[in-house]
């Protein structure tokens, strides 16, 4: 059993699936080098986004309520590692 794992964890936004000049942003984990999408189902519109820094651009309300959410997301998902590497549990197949 892998006693380590590589854990990345990265928001992102597909440019390419723009509708109405808004993105879904989505939430890629890495483990080992496996990789899980997931749509988190929230929009941003592409002007606003940093792809840089993973996080809507500006001070407006709607940009601070997303931000916020994606830390808690991005929190969450860290716990859940942890968990899961406290139970000494396989992580990756």
């Amino acid at each position: 059993m892998q006693t380590q794992t590589n854990f990345y964890l990265a928001h992102w936004v597909s440019a390419s699936r723009e509708k109405t000049n808004q993105v879904s942003v989505y939430v890629r984990i890495t483990v080992n080098g496996k990789r899980a999408n997931i749509i988190l189902k929230r929009k941003v519109t592409v002007s606003e986004w940093n792809s840089n820094k993973g996080i809507a651009r500006g001070t407006k309300q709607e940009s601070r309520l997303l931000n916020r959410y994606l830390d808690n997301v991005k929190n969450r998902t860290y716990e859940a590692h942890q968990e899961l590497i406290k139970e000494k549990a396989f992580i990756c197949s």
